[in-house]
């Protein structure tokens, strides 16, 4: 291939970087019954607002990806959208704020 291991895995990593910096979660993944389980689950409440989910999805004894590596700074812990499944996430098209 004319290219060394090293110089893959910088091709690599700065592809996961960009890839991770440049995703949305699918608003079809936010509405669908999948999410509305774990939301329900992780807050307890029957209809939870983003308030309700801060702490029991993004900190908290468990939050989601804690254990995985950022592709942005390669330290333990990622972005709820680094963690979904790839048919969760997509690139980013438009900002929505809930």
């Amino acid at each position: 291939l004319g290219c060394s291991m090293h110089e893959i895995q910088g091709f690599v990593t700065s592809t996961r970087k960009r890839q991770s910096e440049q995703s949305g979660i699918c608003l079809a993944y936010l509405l669908s019954p999948e999410f509305l389980k774990l939301a329900q689950e992780r807050s307890g409440k029957e209809d939870p607002t983003f308030y309700d989910l801060k702490d029991c999805i993004f900190f908290g004894d468990n939050p989601i990806g804690k254990d995985q590596a950022c592709p942005r700074d390669g330290l333990k812990g990622v972005a709820l959208v680094d963690a979904l499944e790839k048919h969760q996430r997509g690139q980013c098209t438009h900002f929505l704020s809930w």
